[in-house]
């Protein structure tokens, strides 16, 4: 029985093992995303391993992003500029994640096959594999917040149900420090130390709930005092909060948002109103989820604060980005689904049919992510399988190509274009996006206070670019030198005078 047991312990970790290997070559795509996110942490990476300090790509102070996935990416910038060992380091972190919660879930009375069943349905929900093959921060966030919920139970339990706490556990502190730190990769995780602040309260634990807000505190505070001396400002996302559509929100983040991003995974139009079918398989799914966290104890308080809080922060925003701020909270509400529906269908056997219902049925959850609608590159396994053959359009290749060009050349210390954090990962060219302005005096004003040196007027299809941009640098030739060209599709790269900008606006007065 011993020996069942062990081998039992080890089958479940080492199958979880393979399955992620298998998956991430499967869907490993090398190439950089054309997102930009993902190249501006690569670019904060890049400054703190040449000790230049938290700057942009400009290499100017910047608050655009919290340091914590950064920090994480600087020591391999220490030994490498490789984006393909960053990429691999976030699927790692992905790995890491799903085996905490497969152990977490046998700490709440999971059983040890349906924690492997739930913990492989995360592995290979579609949308959680695609942000964890970018360099963007969702992957190393999700580990961080299992790191907390693992650690939470493992001194729940030494505390035996009791408010008594050794100061010198370590896993008390891992899971001070992990729920501090998942704030310092994304803002977002504010709702964790809310929801672990209010476990911890009704618990009656208000030593470790006041140490917890202290080490929040405390990792918090020199990144906003570092902004506040700086003038940089609040947190970006401070700035989207718009309660003139809440209700909006959490209609499409729980009736779209939420059956299109778990597994068993639904397509869903965004653009369009949702079926009434729609609204019951949401509302079924909402329910098995709850009765999932209901299963896992002790943390049947912390789970769905995490989840609500999540689905309520972000329906306060003006730009919810339909599934996009669900990801850092897949992984517990899938196991939950699994969990959940798997109880539930448990339950309805060992009533009606006198037995119990085998774990293994949850494999039928899986298929759906492995091959549904594999016409559409995102909602499935095999999608994001077929996104490694798609390659950069012809207007982004001779736009990267213009980049080189303009790297080479020792006066071109900041250059103007579309998408100047893609040039600085792929040339180490600096620059600063273009903005869209609209009369030349703006326009040139603009140009001159962020002290450019070069222009790249692009052929990647942006309105601006034909209607205003084009016009304007025709309208001012001498201002504008044409220093490399290239065809199909045109882009050229032009050296900005600033000298004549000056003297054509001081002698109108505008400057």
């Amino acid at each position: 029985m011993k020996n069942k047991f062990s081998i039992e312990k080890h089958i479940y970790p080492t199958g979880l093992a393979l399955l992620a290997l298998l998956v991430f070559i499967y869907i490993f795509n090398p190439q950089i995303d054309i997102n930009g996110d993902n190249c501006y942490y690569y670019a904060f990476a890049s400054a703190l391993a040449a000790g230049e300090g938290y700057v942009d790509i400009a290499g100017e102070p910047s608050a655009l992003f919290p340091p914590g996935y950064p920090l994480l990416m600087t020591p391999l910038r220490f030994i490498t500029d490789s984006v393909v060992a960053q990429k691999v380091m976030n699927l790692l972190f992905l790995f890491g994640a799903v085996l905490l919660l497969f152990h977490t879930l046998l700490a709440v009375g999971v059983k040890r096959s349906l924690a492997f069943l739930a913990a492989a349905t995360v592995l290979i929900t579609p949308h959680l594999l695609e942000f964890s093959t970018m360099m963007m921060s969702e992957a190393s966030c999700v580990f961080f917040i299992v790191l907390s919920l693992w650690a939470y139970m493992r001194v729940d339990a030494t505390m035996q149900g009791t408010t008594a706490v050794s100061w010198r556990s370590i896993r008390l502190w891992v899971f001070l420090f992990s729920v501090a730190y998942a704030f310092l990769i994304r803002t977002q995780a504010v709702v964790l130390l809310l929801a672990f602040l209010a476990a911890l309260l009704i618990s009656r634990r208000f030593k470790i709930a006041a140490l917890l807000a202290v080490v929040f505190a405390a990792c918090w505070l020199p990144w906003a005092l570092r902004n506040a001396a700086l003038g940089l400002g609040q947190s970006r996302y401070v700035s989207q909060i718009d309660f003139s559509n809440i209700p909006g929100n959490i209609k499409m983040l729980v009736v779209q948002a939420l059956p299109e991003s778990i597994v068993p995974f639904m397509p869903v139009r965004y653009d369009s109103t949702p079926s009434p079918l729609l609204y019951i398989i949401a509302a079924v799914m909402l329910a098995l989820i709850i009765y999932g966290f209901f299963k896992m104890k002790g943390l049947r308080v912390v789970l769905p604060l995490l989840f609500v809080g999540n689905i309520a922060m972000v329906s306060i925003m003006n730009t919810p980005s339909y599934y996009r701020y669900m990801v850092i909270v897949l992984p517990f509400v899938t196991a939950g689904l699994v969990v959940g529906l798997w109880s539930a269908l448990n339950l309805l056997c060992e009533r009606r049919l006198k037995r119990s219902l085998t774990p293994w049925v949850m494999l039928l959850l899986i298929v759906p992510a492995v091959y549904m609608n594999k016409s559409n590159s995102k909602h499935s396994i095999y999608g994001l399988h077929k996104m490694i053959e798609a390659k950069y359009p012809p207007a982004m290749l001779t736009y990267l190509a213009i980049g080189k060009e303009a790297a080479k050349l020792p006066d071109a210390r900041l250059v103007a274009s579309r998408k100047p954090e893609l040039l600085y990962v792929h040339t180490g060219v600096r620059g600063k996006r273009i903005k869209e302005d609209n009369t030349n005096v703006d326009i040139l004003n603009n140009l001159l206070d962020e002290n450019i040196d070069y222009l790249v007027l692009d052929n990647m299809g942006f309105k601006y670019t034909y209607e205003v941009l084009y016009p304007f640098i025709k309208h001012h030739q001498d201002m504008f030198q044409m220093v490399k060209y290239t065809r199909q599709p045109t882009t050229v790269l032009f050296r900005f005078n600033k000298e004549l900008a000056t003297q054509w606006l001081t002698s109108r007065g505008y400057r």
